[in-house]
């Protein structure tokens, strides 16, 4: 294993990350010998969100300027609507594991807005294998319940649909 000095190894890092955040090699190996790079500035006090994250109450959002101006393009050009629709039963999904930790927790979560959807922040609970399984089942049974609201509503129109006529 080579061992490089101090002042060697930050040259190293500089040398290999131009550009980039300041970086120095870690003591410490990695994986397979990999060496592993530490960032040189330094951390952020616990409850302050960075940069690319807006936090209002419990929600926090990541890059949102980037999501807002995603979601306004895909509604600007939805004509049909399908987005729109499926955007409802995306919140509606999430609002049903939302409304079942509100129920478990007495308590709000920390909910993050991505690009990809919500996640709700839950690390370092203790939830019990019953506790888990509801969570989770929360929000495919509302949309088994849309589902249903929706074919009660289109049940004729479905019928009709499937009438042989000769």
């Amino acid at each position: 294993m080579i061992r490089y000095s101090r002042g060697l190894r930050e040259q190293l890092a500089k040398l290999l990350f131009v550009g980039s955040n300041p970086t120095r090699i870690s003591k410490s190996a990695g994986h397979f010998g990999c060496r592993r790079l530490k960032s040189l500035r330094p951390r952020r006090p616990v409850g302050e969100c960075p940069v690319n994250r807006l936090r209002v109450g419990k929600l926090v959002f990541r890059d949102p300027v980037l999501l807002c101006g995603v979601v306004y393009l895909l509604l600007y050009f939805d004509a049909s609507g399908f987005l729109r629709l499926g955007l409802l039963a995306a919140v509606l999904h999430e609002l049903g594991h939302i409304l079942v930790y509100c129920i478990q927790q007495r308590r709000l979560p920390v909910i993050e807005v991505t690009m990809t959807g919500f996640c709700m922040r839950t690390a370092g609970e203790r939830f019990s294998p019953l506790q888990r399984l509801v969570l989770a089942a929360a929000g495919p049974a509302v949309n088994f319940a849309l589902a249903g609201v929706w074919a009660g509503r289109h049940w004729k129109i479905f019928l009709n649909t499937l009438k042989i006529h000769y």
